[in-house]
């Protein structure tokens, strides 16, 4: 054979070579491509697990067992107004779309989640809500068993660190509560329980929109309604709130809350002592309290007990649950900061009852007590004995039950918000049943908790990475092998 003929069979031995590895090489490509593609469509959901502690992805225990406990044929569905996104990476969603995928497992046909962009699919909107109730908007969720409709907005789904809110005007998220809120729209949708709550605002008040969250969740509309001269007090309302106001309501508000709170009216007061209210005195506010034979007093507490305080100027502090008022939290002490003690008025009615809920120890002092030190009430309660119609009030001489700033700070499971929790249901008559208290989850929380790495778990993630993989890189190993060896 010729140098020249042997270089030709040499050349095409090796283009030969080249083409089966480029082939083979493209031939892997493809079948990992449609391998992934059909693991993702017909197995993503059995493969998908969440080994964190705090579950970020995966609906809890609590969730599971409320579904199951709906009756067969129940119909929920949840539409995302938008296009699911292809990437869920720095946005809200990323905590809310895998979670939502739990549900869909969880709820064994009785939940269904769809995204439908409004602006492509019009008809969405008249589907959910025909009567145009709900103002539906675009990104936002609707939550429907088919009669009624609830909106969630994915900003609602977190709570914000106030302090980075108030000095830069950035929202940090510091606590996940999509489980939480997602849980308790379709709770409030099968329940069928629903009420209004008003708040009264323009009295310098502090922020409370994580309360109204928290009524939400509950199945309560919320408004509000300006404080002014000519006052009226809806007749839907179920529920009046007064927070953290830093000035008194004006002297027309007076009669029109007694008069509402005389037609089993219920109230819900809170204010504390701050540099922006320190020469207020509440005299309107307490016109209507005294009726109940309480009184907010003008001064501050401060509790120096080694055991109740949590800062060394005793204006933190932690305040006792009375025994009678146990059953509306899980925690025998609470949280306090910067509060008015509340007083009892020698009341000379006999119908008037009213109690301590919260209190110091007895080592705390005031601005006008100092050095004497007595037990101080930080938050009470009043009615009328032997009356099926009769008002009921709570009051708190601290904020850190109702304001931003605390439940932010603290998440919605915190012992002090499932205490106003509790004087809410109590107010309208709802058991502790009457809700899904699903814990709050810390934002990028992805510790591992091996706990969750149960045996079916470990066999499915052990039969892929064992046997699957290694069985398909074989196969295309064999294939190589096969075609080059005859080469």
């Amino acid at each position: 054979m010729s140098k020249k003929s042997k270089e030709i069979k040499t050349d095409k031995r090796q283009n030969v070579l080249k083409l089966y590895s480029v082939g083979t090489s493209l031939i892997l490509i493809v079948i990992l491509v449609v391998f992934n593609i059909l693991f993702e469509n017909i197995l993503g959901n059995y493969l998908n697990f969440d080994f964190s502690i705090s579950g970020q992805n995966s609906v809890s225990q609590k969730t599971v067992d409320y579904l199951d406990g709906l009756p067969e044929g129940t119909s929920l569905r949840i539409v995302g107004l938008f296009e699911k996104p292809e990437s869920l990476s720095n946005s809200p969603l990323e905590y809310i779309v895998p979670l939502l995928d739990s549900y869909v497992k969880a709820g064994k046909g009785k939940v269904a989640v769809d995204y439908i962009d409004p602006e492509k699919y019009p008809s969405i909107v008249t589907e959910l809500d025909p009567q145009g109730v709900y103002d539906l908007q675009k990104d936002t969720f609707a939550v429907s068993d088919g009669k009624k409709v609830i909106v969630i907005d994915p900003i609602n789904c977190f709570t914000y660190d106030q302090q980075t809110y108030q000095q830069q005007g950035v929202y940090l998220p510091v606590s996940n509560t999509v489980e939480y809120t997602f849980d308790n729209a379709l709770y409030n949708l099968t329940s069928g329980f629903s009420a209004k709550a008003y708040f009264v605002g323009g009295l310098k008040n502090d922020a409370s929109n994580q309360l109204k969250k928290i009524l939400s969740s509950m199945g309560f509309e919320t408004a509000d309604l300006q404080a002014a001269s000519e006052f009226t007090v809806p007749a839907d309302c179920d529920i009046l709130f007064i927070c953290g106001a830093n000035i008194d309501i004006p002297e027309g508000m007076v009669n029109p809350i007694k008069n509402y709170l005389y037609n089993k009216g219920r109230l819900i007061v809170s204010t504390e002592y701050n540099s922006d209210n320190s020469s207020v005195s509440f005299a309107n506010i307490n016109l209507i309290l005294n009726d109940y034979n309480i009184n907010i007093e003008d001064t501050l507490v401060a509790d120096y007990n080694p055991s109740y305080a949590l800062s060394n100027d005793g204006l933190y502090s932690l305040v006792d649950v009375a025994a009678d008022f146990a059953t509306l939290t899980s925690a025998k002490q609470l949280k306090s900061s910067y509060a008015r003690p509340l007083r009892a008025l020698n009341n000379p009615s006999s119908s008037v009852v009213n109690q301590a809920t919260l209190t110091t120890s007895s080592n705390a002092v005031t601005l006008v007590s100092k050095e004497s030190t007595n037990t101080y009430n930080i938050g009470m309660y009043g009615t009328y004995k032997d009356d099926p119609n009769a008002p009921k009030v709570y009051v708190f001489g601290s904020t850190a039950f109702t304001s931003d700033d605390y439940i932010s700070s603290y998440g919605y499971n915190d012992a002090n918000v499932e205490f106003i929790r509790g004087c809410v249901r109590d107010l309208v008559g709802l058991s502790t049943e009457n809700a899904l208290n699903i814990e709050s989850k810390k934002i990028d929380d992805y510790s591992i908790d091996a706990t969750k790495a149960t045996s079916s778990n470990a066999t499915i993630m052990t039969v892929v990475f064992m046997v699957v993989i290694p069985l398909a890189l074989v196969v295309t190993a064999t294939v190589v092998y096969k075609l080059r060896k005859n080469l």
